[in-house]
C-alpha cells in the first residue's frame, strides 16, 4: 500500500476520534443495562423515546459535522480517510447500497442456518422501537439525522478516521481495523448480544468497500441503505412480531 501523507494536526483529530469512540461505547453499556433493567421491572411494555430524544440526535449529528468540516484539510483530507474518486461518486454510492442487499441476502441465510433469525428480527424490532419517536417533527428530525448525516459522518469518523487514518499513522491497518471493529461492536451493544453477528458481517463489507476502488462513498452508500432499509421494513417487522407473540401464547 503506497504511504499517504497525512495533514499536520492528524494526531489531534485522531486523539478526539478515539476519546468520541470511548464516549460511544459508554454510553451504549449504559443504554444496554437500561433497556435490560426495563425488561425486568415490564417485560411487556416498550418503551419509546422521551419526546426530546430526536431533537438530542439531530443536534449530535450537526456537532460531528461541523467538526469534521472545520478539521478538514488540517485534520483530514480526502487521501488519508480512503476517499476515491476512480469511479463517479453516484455510481460509488450505488455499488454500496448494492453491496448491502447482498449483505441482507447472506446475512438472512445465515441466521435461518443457525435457527436465529426470528430471535434477532425480534430483537432488531423491539430496538427500533425504542428509536423512533411518535411526535411527526421529532420523527422527521429523528430520520434527517438518521437517513441523511449518520452514514455520513458515522463512516469518515469511524472507518474514514478510526480505521484508515489511523492505519496510516501507525503503519499497521490490521490494527486499526481490529480497534474498529471492537468500537463498532461496543457502539452498537444496546441493541443485544445477537446483533452482535449482524454487526460484525456489516463491518466487514464496509472495511472492505473501503478498502477497494469504490472506497469510503461505497462504504457511505452501505450505510445509507442499512440506515433506511428498517425503516422499510418496520411495518413488516411489526406483523412477524405479533404473529410470533400470539404463537408463542398458543404453544
Amino acid at each position: 500500500m503506497l504511504k499517504t501523507e497525512l495533514p499536520p494536526d492528524s494526531t489531534i483529530i485522531l486523539a478526539i476520534v478515539l476519546f468520541q469512540s470511548v464516549i460511544y461505547v459508554l454510553s451504549s453499556l449504559h443504554q444496554r443495562r437500561l433497556i435490560k433493567k426495563q425488561r425486568r421491572e415490564k417485560p411487556t411494555i416498550s418503551q419509546r423515546p422521551p419526546s426530546s430524544f430526536a431533537f438530542s440526535v439531530l443536534l449530535t449529528q450537526l456537532i460531528l459535522l461541523f467538526f469534521l468540516s472545520i478539521s478538514y484539510i488540517d485534520g483530514w483530507n480526502f487521501e488519508s480517510v480512503g476517499l476515491k474518486f476512480e469511479l463517479s461518486s453516484i455510481l460509488s454510492l450505488i455499488v454500496g447500497v448494492i453491496c448491502y442487499t447482498i449483505f441482507v441476502f447472506g446475512l438472512n441465510k445465515i441466521l435461518k442456518f443457525f435457527k436465529l433469525f426470528d430471535d434477532v428480527e425480534d430483537e432488531s424490532y423491539r430496538t427500533m422501537l425504542k428509536l423512533i419517536p411518535r411526535q411527526k417533527l421529532q420523527k422527521i428530525m429523528f430520520l434527517l439525522a438518521v437517513w441523511i448525516l449518520n452514514p455520513l459522518t458515522e463512516e469518515l469518523m469511524f472507518r474514514g478516521i478510526l480505521v484508515h487514518q489511523l492505519g496510516i499513522f501507525i503503519n499497521n491497518h490490521w490494527l486499526a481495523i481490529i480497534l474498529g471493529l471492537i468500537v463498532n461492536l461496543g457502539n452498537h451493544i444496546y441493541q443485544g448480544r445477537l446483533q452482535i453477528i449482524t454487526h460484525t458481517i456489516f463491518y466487514t463489507f464496509v472495511v472492505l468497500l473501503l478498502y477497494s476502488p469504490i472506497g469510503l462513498i461505497g462504504a457511505i452508500g452501505f450505510h445509507f441503505a442499512g440506515d433506511i432499509y428498517p425503516f422499510i421494513s418496520l411495518k413488516r417487522d411489526a406483523i412477524n412480531y405479533r404473529n410470533r407473540r400470539r404463537n408463542k401464547r398458543t404453544v
